[in-house]
């Protein structure tokens, strides 16, 4: 029987991400009134008023796009042994970030940014919500050779999963003794 379990989680936008949305916000405000003036008040006989108005929506669109961005969604596919990370955009634009294969797992435990230095040559995806303090890595031999690393929040049914699909080593190593076995 094939096994299937998706978790989505939405990440929170830092205190940094909250400023540059505003900032995004008053820039365009303020593009669209200079642009409103100039075309409609300062140089009328080169733009106009439908021309303006279609200039203010056009900037309120990119503002409004470029907000969305900041707040992605990630999407965690446990299918029979590997995990597909998804990055959802916009609430819809779809982007496939890497594959987790646990038969090609070399490293897998709690994470702390002492792990992310150790691992500084590979490629790292982070694909994490910031809302929780228990995040997990994996690193996995990915294609032509290459290390990827991967930080994630699993909830407690893909842990369960990933128990099951982890080499009996990096099990007995993330979890301990006594806890080797598959629930």
């Amino acid at each position: 029987m094939e096994q299937y379990y998706e978790q989505i989680v939405q990440k929170k936008p830092t205190a940094g991400e909250k400023m540059m949305a505003v900032f995004v916000w008053i820039g365009a405000v303020i593009i669209a009134v200079a642009g409103f003036y100039l075309m409609v008040i300062r140089f009328p006989q080169y733009g106009g008023t439908l021309l303006a108005l279609i200039f203010m929506i056009m900037i309120i669109m990119l503002a409004v796009l470029y907000t969305k961005r900041l707040s992605p969604e990630y999407c965690y596919e446990y299918i029979e042994g590997t995990i597909n990370i998804d990055k959802i955009q916009k609430k819809g634009i779809r982007t496939m970030l890497t594959r987790i294969d646990f038969t090609r797992v070399t490293s897998f435990g709690r994470y702390t940014p002492a792990k992310k230095r150790e691992y500084k040559p590979y490629r790292i995806f982070s694909a994490y919500t910031g809302s929780t303090k228990e995040l997990w890595y994996t690193v996995c031999l990915a294609d032509r050779g290459r290390k990827d690393m991967v930080i994630f929040e699993p909830d407690e049914q893909m842990m369960e999963l990933i128990k099951r699909s982890l080499p009996i080593q990096l099990r007995l190593a993330a979890f301990g003794k006594g806890k080797e076995t598959t629930p």
